[in-house]
C-alpha cells in the first residue's frame, strides 16, 4: 500500500541486464545524513505510454490520493482541501460546458 494513494500505480516494467555504470540503488536524504537502498535491475518498458499513463493517473485519482495523504490533519487543513475540491469541480464542469 503506498503512503500517498490508495489506488495503485501500475507501470510495465521488464528486468534488464544493467552495465557497470548503472545505479543499482535509490538514494535520500534523512536529515544530513544521505541513506541508500539496493534495488533490482528494472526499468520502464514504454516511457511515453507510463507519461500519458500517469497523466491520466493523476487525473482520474487526485482527490481520492489528496484525501487518503491528509487523513488525520488539522481540521483547518481538511476543511481548506475540501472548499478546493468543491472549486475545482465546479471550475471544471463549468468550463466543460462553455463550448
Amino acid at each position: 500500500m503506498s503512503d500517498v494513494c490508495p489506488v495503485p500505480l501500475e507501470l510495465s516494467v521488464r528486468r534488464f541486464v544493467p552495465h557497470p555504470e548503472d545505479s543499482l540503488q535509490k538514494s535520500w536524504m534523512d536529515g544530513k545524513v544521505m541513506k541508500f537502498k539496493k534495488t533490482t535491475p528494472f526499468a520502464i518498458v514504454n516511457m511515453n505510454a507510463a507519461k500519458a499513463y500517469m497523466k491520466n493517473y493523476i487525473n482520474d485519482h487526485i482527490f481520492e490520493c489528496m484525501e487518503y495523504w491528509l487523513r488525520g490533519r488539522d481540521e483547518l487543513i481538511l476543511e481548506t482541501f475540501k472548499y478546493a475540491r468543491t472549486y475545482m469541480r465546479k471550475a471544471v464542469s463549468e468550463h466543460l460546458f462553455c463550448y
